[in-house]
């Protein structure tokens, strides 16, 4: 299952040693070194974006659709999404950038795991990305 959550949070979604955290923020904690390898840039918003947001410059709507556009023209994201969904079909796997949530599901509608979380399920079912 593709699931997301924050740094924050990764000890305490963890049900099994077999579940997958891919790192997909701009950037990750020093205090975490092994994300060297598992840091996923192309999956996450550009600096521009994200910095206008932050400075409330571009609103969640807006921020939706720029970062959408952003993942879709990248060939480079869209193989590693695809990827990352096949992976999810057998084991849980966490998109991990540095937005918390305290919500049941661990979705938070305002998180840019979330948009790809939703991409990613519309992509599989509309191209039939099967295992």
């Amino acid at each position: 299952m593709l699931l997301r959550c924050s740094f924050w949070e990764m000890k305490k979604v963890r049900k099994s040693p077999e579940d997958t955290f891919y790192c997909v923020s701009r950037t990750y904690p020093r205090w975490f070194p092994q994300w060297k390898d598992s840091h996923y840039l192309s999956l996450a918003p550009s600096k521009d974006l994200l910095d206008a947001h932050k400075k409330g410059h571009v609103f969640w709507n807006e921020y939706e659709k720029l970062f959408l556009e952003e993942i879709r023209s990248s060939p480079e994201a869209l193989a590693l999404l695809k990827a990352i969904w096949k992976h999810a079909q057998s084991k849980d796997v966490y998109l991990v950038c540095w937005e918390k949530t305290d919500t049941e599901n661990m979705l938070d509608t305002r998180c840019h795991t979330c948009l790809l979380i939703n991409l990613a399920e519309d992509l599989a079912s509309d191209e039939n990305w099967t295992c």
